[in-house]
């Protein structure tokens, strides 16, 4: 099946095939930082290939409203968090959105908004993609739209026994005119910053081993997701996460620990909605995060982890 959306470069500044995606211009923020050694350097090609092909039943899915096109990257323990009229969080099960979806009026005239921005790797079993996705309205839905709207998502896939899944989804609108959110000139210089005071207490409370610290940003629906060494799912929810953390070394003052910690990068797809992507050092392993964050209520949550580990050097 030839792929009906376009591929920005993605993040390492690699293009597969111009006769499978059209180019498009890149901008700095598609490159990815460098790694550390353990992390995948060979094979890149093939795992963008992978995690593209993995997003083709995403787009196919949701523009045909074929529930089991969709099943086949959307894991069954997959969430999708988003901001109700209310300003709460909304937190739809796989269930639940797959019975939206088949409830939506089909779009194939829309696919031609439909692209892949980047796609960042944690390590080769876990990626976040920033996509593109135009649908028509959906006044019925619990993040309702009266008119066609334009998607950008934040997703997160893990590799569970050889296939790429999405686990977690964030989202923000505009109106299909609009095309494209821009942060307004005013607010640029607070754009990144803003969201990354959300994780501030993130890395004192992990290394003070304080969940009471950690849950003033980590929202109480927030799950850790992440595929372990033999590519099973693991999920924890809040409480569970607490327990492990409470049970981990105090690190604060340990050189060790701290110094590969970073945040390594902040993106948003809305004002309301971005993805940070950082490093947490807990002896003997380093791990790189993806936090999926909303602002809710003026306050920026995590709402969903995502995040791989390996050895200090």
């Amino acid at each position: 099946m030839k792929p009906r959306w376009r591929l920005g470069l993605l993040a390492c500044g690699l293009v597969l095939r111009p006769s499978l995606w059209t180019r498009t211009m890149a901008t700095a923020g598609d490159r990815a930082p460098k790694r550390r050694k353990g992390t995948f350097a060979s094979g890149q090609t093939q795992q963008f290939a992978e995690v593209a092909g993995a997003l083709e039943a995403y787009f196919d899915g949701l523009h045909r409203c074929d529930v089991e096109r969709l099943k086949e990257v959307w894991h069954p323990e997959g969430h999708l968090y988003g901001i109700a009229p209310s300003g709460d969080v909304v937190d739809r099960s796989a269930e639940t959105f797959f019975d939206g979806v088949a409830k939506r009026k089909t779009s194939e005239e829309l696919e031609k908004h439909d692209r892949i921005i980047r796609l960042d790797f944690a390590s080769t079993r876990c990626c976040a993609a920033k996509v593109q996705i135009a649908l028509p309205a959906a006044p019925t839905s619990p993040t309702p739209s009266l008119t066609e709207v334009l998607y950008t998502d934040f997703l997160i896939l893990l590799r569970l026994k050889g296939k790429w899944q999405i686990i977690s989804k964030v989202f923000s609108a505009v109106p299909l005119s609009q095309l494209w959110y821009t942060e307004p000139y005013d607010t640029l210089a607070f754009a990144a910053s803003d969201p990354v005071r959300g994780v501030l207490e993130y890395f004192r409370g992990g290394h003070l081993s304080r969940p009471d610290i950690l849950s003033q940003n980590f929202h109480e629906v927030a799950r850790l997701c992440f595929s372990n060494a033999e590519e099973e799912l693991v999920c924890w929810s809040r409480s569970d996460f607490a327990e492990v953390l409470r049970q981990q070394p105090v690190t604060a003052a340990e050189s060790e620990a701290l110094r590969f910690d970073k945040i390594l990068g902040v993106d948003k797809a809305g004002p309301d909605v971005a993805l940070i992507k950082l490093q947490i050092g807990y002896p003997p392993l380093l791990y790189t995060d993806f936090l999926s964050m909303l602002r809710l209520h003026g306050h920026w949550w995590i709402i969903a982890k995502s995040s791989d580990s390996e050895s200090f050097e």
